[in-house]
């Protein structure tokens, strides 16, 4: 699993779908400062909290998922408006308790059933159900089982539980989008918390300040770094082609023709990467237009020093001319 947003594509209605991991970083402070953001952000924007969790669900899960509730009663969200569904995914699940959503709901069951009242556990699930409207397990299998020796059967039976593994992936992922989440959405940009630093050190110091972050500040932001991301492509793809056509002796009507065919197809291009991101019309004309600036930026400064160029070219072909004009004339 891994770190993400959503941006749900009613406009009317953001909705934001965060995705993380249990496992952390290596510095165990920078995980929990980590970990607090991604809470914080969850308890204002999510709709639906995936957690992710190797093997089993332990006491340890146990408490990284309390600090989210405590988080939740802080911020004053309720499972009416915030988290209606809490999604705990066991990665590497043992096939004891099968697979996919009936191998969870089964898993759920029996972790049910082994709490005895008031200890941990009961408490934990009966403040979820307080908290959630439902509480679903996952149950992934392990991809690329290791084998302990080389055989014709047993290389197909790992080759049958990669299958299984990529099938699970596309039930969890088919249920998510299409029942859970919002029905009718296939498709959509996943952003990564870690690509998300600027906008992560913006809603620290809001949260600092107690002044509370909406929904749409936190889409926009992702919305405009996706603009910002796609038009670095194209302006990067621009310069190379530019450079890869630059002669020594073209004229500056040819360079200016070779500029505009360049400029409109990587504006074209900016135009093509929006689709099917759900951008608004606002952030597309604005990042397109910064990106028409750019280019004709970087052309005028690179008109410039191909002038320069034949200039200093010319005079030296002029030199050579001369010189050797004068050593004909003489013999």
């Amino acid at each position: 699993m891994f770190n993400g947003f959503l941006p749900s594509p009613r406009a009317e209605k953001d909705l934001v779908l965060s995705l993380w991991d249990t496992e952390g970083l290596s510095n165990p402070n920078q995980t929990r400062h980590h970990d607090i953001s991604i809470l914080r952000l969850s308890a204002y924007f999510s709709q639906v909290l995936i957690y992710n969790v190797k093997e089993m669900i332990s006491s340890e899960s146990m408490d990284k998922i309390q600090v989210f509730l405590e988080e939740m009663r802080t911020s004053g969200k309720s499972q009416t408006s915030k988290f209606q569904t809490l999604i705990i995914v066991v990665r590497d699940a043992n096939q004891q308790f099968g697979y996919c959503w009936e191998g969870g709901g089964a898993y759920l069951n029996h972790i049910k059933s082994q709490g005895k009242p008031g200890k941990q556990t009961d408490v934990f699930f009966r403040e979820l159900n307080d908290k959630f409207r439902s509480v679903l397990v996952f149950m992934m299998p392990p991809p690329n089982q290791k084998v302990k020796r080389k055989s014709t059967k047993i290389t197909y039976m790992r080759d049958i539980e990669d299958q299984l593994f990529r099938e699970s992936l596309r039930i969890f992922t088919r249920k998510l989008l299409h029942e859970i989440v919002q029905p009718g959405i296939v498709s959509g940009d996943v952003f990564r918390v870690c690509d998300l630093k600027p906008q992560l050190k913006m809603f620290a110091k809001k949260f600092q300040s107690r002044e509370q972050p909406t929904s749409f500040t936190l889409a926009n932001a992702i919305k405009e770094q996706h603009m910002a991301k796609e038009a670095k492509t194209c302006f990067q793809s621009y310069q190379r082609k530019l450079l890869e056509a630059q002669g020594w002796f073209q004229t500056e009507a040819t360079r200016t023709k070779r500029h505009l065919e360049l400029k409109h197809k990587a504006l074209d291009n900016l135009r093509a990467s929006t689709e099917g991101h759900y951008m608004e019309g606002r952030f597309v004309n604005a990042a397109i237009a910064d990106l028409d600036k750019r280019l004709d930026e970087r052309f005028k400064v690179y008109n410039h020093k191909a002038k320069k160029t034949q200039r200093i070219m010319w005079i030296a072909v002029g030199m050579i001319g001369a010189y050797a004009l004068y050593w004909y004339r003489l013999l």
